[in-house]
């Protein structure tokens, strides 16, 4: 699968390997599965017309989808670390099926799944904005005239307001120092881990992550020829509070 490719080496591309798996191992099974009820009591219609979990990671909930419900699911993720991850889950009578792909030239046909979804902050990666639209613009494509996009974002109020500039610990043997900034000009999230290795090796890494407001996000999914239906402020299904909530999550169909 070809990249859109006028960037070279973007942080994402290199950075979801074998040792993002075991910073973020805290993130489980339970979440995704909180999150995927949520999913089946209000979209399970769509999903019987096939579901793609656009950038799946290690497929925690694309395996929940199809463990839990039966759904048929593909998981798209660019990372091949992750999606080895995702595959050695375990083999089942149906399991997803997880292919490699980038966000901005989906490896799909147009009109081809019921329900996509885009989880866990996993959108607003892309520097350049016309590339976080011809993203949506993608999603758009693959996605039926009566299908929803669920995306699922962090509430740029509560990110910046509950924002820690520094923290150090262990996880596992890694020695781990997270500094984390807000880039008001770029409203960007900005975090520079660094990671010191038993062998005595160093590691930078920096993720930087766009903050969309809830208009903003709106905007760029009606220039997608998507619209904004309803918003979950978290993964039990309240409605999303500006100065409260965690989460923003969208749910977005095709616009009349």
């Amino acid at each position: 699968m070809q990249k859109s490719g006028h960037h070279d080496h973007e942080w994402f591309e290199e950075w979801f390997d074998d040792t993002y798996l075991a910073l973020y191992r805290h993130r489980n099974t339970e979440e995704a599965r909180q999150l995927v009820r949520l999913l089946a009591t209000r979209f399970s219609k769509e999903a019987a017309n096939g579901v793609v979990d656009l950038a799946c990671g290690a497929g925690r909930h694309s395996w929940t989808m199809t463990e839990e419900f039966g759904w048929r699911v593909v998981g798209l993720d660019l990372s091949p670390v992750m999606l080895n991850r995702a595959r050695d889950h375990c083999p089942c009578p149906a399991c997803p099926q997880f292919v490699r792909g980038d966000l901005r030239m989906l490896p799909f046909r147009a009109n081809q799944f019921g329900l996509a979804v885009n989880l866990f902050t996993s959108f607003g990666y892309f520097e350049d904005e016309d590339e976080n639209l011809t993203a949506l613009h993608e999603m758009r494509r693959i996605l039926l005239d009566s299908g929803t996009l669920i995306i699922d974002l962090m509430n740029p109020e509560h990110a910046i307001d509950t924002l820690v500039p520094i923290d150090k610990g262990f996880v596992g043997q890694l020695e781990v120092e997270q500094h984390r900034t807000f880039d008001r000009s770029a409203q960007r999230l900005k975090k520079r881990i660094t990671i010191h290795y038993p062998n005595g090796q160093t590691r930078d890494v920096l993720e930087s992550v766009r903050l969309f407001s809830p208009d903003e996000i709106e905007s760029l999914l009606n220039a997608a020829g998507f619209s904004v239906i309803d918003k979950f402020g978290e993964y039990d299904g309240s409605q999303f509070k500006v100065g409260e909530s965690q989460r923003m999550i969208l749910v977005a169909g095709a616009k009349r």
